[in-house]
């Protein structure tokens, strides 16, 4: 995947420095991002290089590039210098990637499960999309991500509606977290109630069609209502733990699915809570 090139030019340098590590530590495998203290440099690269996006506070002769303009206050089409890079990096990627949500290659449908609680599930499914280049899919028990867009919840109701372009609709609400396209949980795991086998055999077939990309299922114990939902994923990545009370939840949960369907065995990767770093 080719990256994005990205020019920060400020009267601060301090600040631009500080700004490029950020995004390129965080973001590094989606944008390649370099400072410049002279605007004759900075022009003068990019006559000849080009870049997709410009973040300066001055924005004179460069009406050929895509700018971001860093702001003192906060206004709807600047950035604000004093808010979250996070914010920054994600209004780039939404600019100039917009269609970044599906990739490219055979996506899988992959599962991060635990019956115990408190294990680091949902930062082991947000670093699992980001090593696969994948989509973070939200099943939590209660929604842990910062999001003002709930709208998970619109999609649980879509499919049980089976509304055809679910795909489409779903990709306009996808959100950038550190570098992982992520659509967060509902706000609770009652949502979630309401969605049976069929419909997830449904919503799998249409994420199938796309053929591009892995989505990482991130579910809450009160947000699985049937233990034989987990025999539609391709793999299913079962956190685990050797204290006592979250061994004997694991021993239990095992036990009932060896009862239930043993077919999901074949699918289960032990994850032991040591290597979840």
């Amino acid at each position: 995947m080719e990256k994005l090139r990205i020019a920060i030019y400020d009267r601060d340098a301090e600040y631009s420095r500080r700004l490029m590590n950020y995004l390129n530590d965080r973001y590094g495998k989606h944008m390649d991002v370099a400072v410049f203290t002279k605007k004759d440099s900075l022009l003068e690269e990019s006559r000849e290089h080009g870049f997709e996006c410009i973040v300066t506070d001055d924005a004179s002769y460069m009406e050929d590039t895509d700018v971001i303009r860093i702001c003192e206050e906060e206004t709807e089409d600047g950035f604000y210098r004093y808010s979250s890079a996070r914010l920054l990096a994600e209004r780039i990627l939404e600019r100039q990637k917009p269609d970044l949500s599906y990739g490219t290659g055979e996506g899988k449908m992959i599962a991060v499960y635990s019956p115990a609680g408190g294990i680091g599930k949902t930062a082991y499914a947000l670093k699992k999309a980001e090593e696969l280049d994948g989509i973070y899919f939200g099943m939590e028990d209660f929604c842990s991500l910062e999001t003002k867009d709930y709208w998970m919840e619109q999609l649980l109701f879509l499919v049980r509606e089976r509304e055809e372009n679910i795909c489409e609709q779903m990709q306009q609400h996808l959100q950038w977290l550190d570098g992982v396209r992520v659509l967060p949980s509902a706000r609770c795991f009652l949502d979630y109630r309401y969605m049976k086998k069929a419909d997830y055999e449904w919503l799998f077939e249409k994420f199938r069609e796309e053929k591009k990309q892995s989505v990482i299922f991130d579910i809450g114990v009160g947000s699985l209502t049937d233990f034989q939902i987990l025999d539609l994923f391709d793999q299913v990545l079962l956190l685990t733990s050797e204290e006592g009370r979250r061994w004997q939840k694991m021993q239990v949960f095992l036990q009932l699915i060896h009862q239930m369907s043993p077919g999901i065995r074949s699918k289960i990767t032990f994850i032991p809570e040591g290597n979840l770093g």
